[in-house]
């Protein structure tokens, strides 16, 4: 079940940028080659969607995969995040941000993955707090079973509830839950999103080989 840690914040206004334009500039590509990569029209969103056809994978190395989707930003961690990856991450963040007022983050631990180490939390606490104004919500969904799992849950929660983040924040034990939480949230406040086409996404990037447990 999720664990919500902080009180949904108040509306802002509805912001649908237009979709190619945006991810040109975040590509740094002409907006003509994404007709077909990102047409999606968003009044048209059914269970039949498919988002792996309009989200970018900006990194993606062994145990770490970074992409973008619309306005949220999505991390699958199958080893504890580094410096490095977390600057990765922080690249991903600004991108959005210089083309959307309001954004949201999800993030998924697969196969064990730990704690980022200390450095690396250092510096996403660092991102956060100099974008949390342009959050809309942040869920974290820490996978497997046991006490490990359960004290890593407990530990992330603790610390949205010490930070008093003016955002949504929750930690999740499914990507089922952490969807279906966040879907109608950042649909409140931005573009809108099928929790049903979100989850099969986080569904196909946690299958990449990337993810696969024996080359993390």
């Amino acid at each position: 079940m999720c664990t919500r840690s902080k009180s949904d914040p108040s509306h802002p206004h509805r912001h649908n940028a237009p979709h190619n334009e945006v991810l040109s500039a975040l590509l740094g590509a002409p907006a003509s080659t994404l007709d077909n990569h990102c047409g999606e029209h968003l009044s048209t969103l059914s269970a039949d969607i498919d988002y792996l056809t309009n989200t970018l994978i900006v990194h993606e190395s062994n145990g770490c995969l970074l992409a973008v989707w619309q306005d949220i930003s999505i991390g699958i961690w199958g080893r504890s995040a580094t410096l490095p990856l977390v600057l990765e991450l922080e690249n991903v963040r600004d991108r959005i941000s210089s083309h959307y007022p309001k954004s949201s983050s999800m993030h998924v631990l697969v196969n064990g993955a730990g704690l980022p180490d200390r450095d690396a939390r250092k510096k996403l606490d660092q991102i956060t707090t100099a974008s949390e104004q342009r959050l809309i919500g942040v869920v974290t969904v820490v996978t497997g079973k046991g006490f490990r799992v359960s004290a890593i849950r407990g530990f992330l929660t603790s610390v949205h509830w010490l930070k008093r983040r003016p955002y949504g924040a929750r930690v999740c034990s499914s990507i089922h839950e952490a969807v279906h939480w966040l879907a109608p949230l950042h649909t409140e406040r931005s573009v809108t999103v099928d929790p049903r086409a979100l989850e099969r996404l986080i569904m196909q990037l946690c299958e990449r080989p990337s993810m696969n447990s024996e080359s993390a």
